[in-house]
C-alpha cells in the first residue's frame, strides 16, 4: 500500500476496505492468490482515477487489474450513533488482446469468477492489517460492462468489476462494531 502524503489524517474505514482488497488480491498464499499472479504477475495496482489510468490503455503491455475506491453509502439505523456503510470497490481488468475474436478460453469470466472466489474467504468478511473486522460480507459483487470495451487506440480490453461490502460502523468514530 502507498503511504500517505498527510499522516495526520487517519486513513478512513473506506480506505481501510480498499487496502484490505488489494491485500486479499495479491496473498499468493491462497491457491486463489497465487492462481491470480499467472494472470497478473505483480501488476495489481491502486488507481485514484480510473478514467486516467484506463485512458493510458495503450500503456499496458500484460495483464492488468487497478483497484479504486468507488462510491460510498451510509444509512442510519437507528438513534443508537450506528449505521450501515456500503463501501464499494472498482476493479477495471485490463486485458491486451492480439485478436479480437480470440476468447482466450474466456479468460475475462475466469479472472471475474476468481476475483469473486478471493473475495468471499470469510463470508466476505475483510480484515485490517492487524486482523480487526472491516466488514460484516461481501454484499454484491457485478461485472459493470459484460463485454468490456475495447480502447480504439490500442489492444486493451478493460473490463469493470464492482465489489460491495456492508459494515456496521459508529457514527461518530467511523470504527466497525464487533
Amino acid at each position: 500500500m502507498a503511504e500517505t502524503p498527510f499522516p495526520a489524517l487517519e486513513l478512513s474505514i473506506e480506505g481501510m476496505i480498499a487496502d484490505a482488497v488489494l491485500r486479499m488480491l495479491r496473498d499468493t498464499g491462497t491457491t486463489i492468490g497465487a492462481a491470480l499472479a499467472t494472470v497478473f504477475g505483480e501488476r495489481i495496482y491502486e488507481t485514484e482515477l480510473e478514467r486516467l489510468a484506463t485512458d493510458k490503455a495503450g500503456t499496458y503491455k500484460a495483464h492488468t487489474l487497478l483497484v479504486a475506491l468507488g462510491p460510498v453509502g451510509e444509512q442510519r439505523t437507528g438513534n443508537d450513533g450506528y449505521t450501515e456503510l456500503l463501501t464499494a470497490v472498482d476493479l477495471f481488468y485490463l486485458s491486451p488482446i492480439a485478436n479480437p475474436n480470440h476468447t482466450q478460453r474466456w479468460l475475462r469470466a475466469r479472472v471475474f469468477h476468481a476475483i469473486k472466489q478471493c473475495l468471499m474467504a470469510e463470508q466476505g468478511t475483510l480484515r485490517d492489517g492487524s486482523g480487526n473486522r472491516l466488514t460484516e460480507a461481501l454484499k454484491r459483487f457485478d461485472r459493470l460492462d459484460f463485454n468490456g470495451r475495447l480502447r480504439a487506440d490500442s489492444n486493451v480490453i478493460v473490463t469493470s468489476f464492482r465489489a460491495s461490502f456492508v459494515s456496521d460502523i459508529d457514527e461518530l468514530t467511523r470504527t466497525f462494531l464487533t
